[in-house]
């Protein structure tokens, strides 16, 4: 017997595609996020990760992937579909900042309105891509006042 999985309403991609829309500092970078909302299909860029708004859709869970390179996809029908009803967003790749030893860093940091409330370090080998939270090692973010 499966116990009911909780899926936080917060914990969906649409809020990321909305937040980067409005997010400019020289600082802290968002990665370009597309959604049907403010992008139709033929105008993302081909050089995009793929991602389902919600990690627990039954087509994310059907497919066992989270994200997956447009190129990885040839012509990309299902997802075109998914995105194009609204279930599937775009995020630009991005090349991280790396350490002296050629690790990938990157933050996430999660806001209430314009307040950061927790976060967290990502550390991911030099091979590896961060665009999710699988691969890396993780750490704490503390803000200071």
């Amino acid at each position: 017997m499966h116990s009911a999985r909780y899926i936080d309403p917060h914990d969906n991609k649409i809020h990321l595609v909305r937040f980067s829309s409005h997010w400019h500092s020289e600082y802290v970078w968002i990665p370009a996020m597309y959604s049907q909302e403010i992008c139709p299909w033929e105008k993302v860029p081909q050089d995009v990760y793929l991602k389902f708004r919600e990690k627990f859709d039954p087509e994310a869970v059907k497919s066992r992937f989270s994200v997956k390179p447009r190129s990885e996809l040839g012509r990309a029908k299902r997802m075109r579909e998914l995105y194009t009803e609204g279930r599937a967003i775009a995020q630009e790749r991005l090349t991280p900042y790396r350490l002296p030893d050629g690790r990938g860093v990157q933050g996430v940091v999660m806001y209430a309105g314009s307040t950061p409330v927790t976060g967290y370090i990502q550390i991911a080998s030099q091979e590896r891509n961060i665009i999710n939270d699988k691969g890396t090692s993780k750490g704490p973010l503390v803000f200071l006042s």
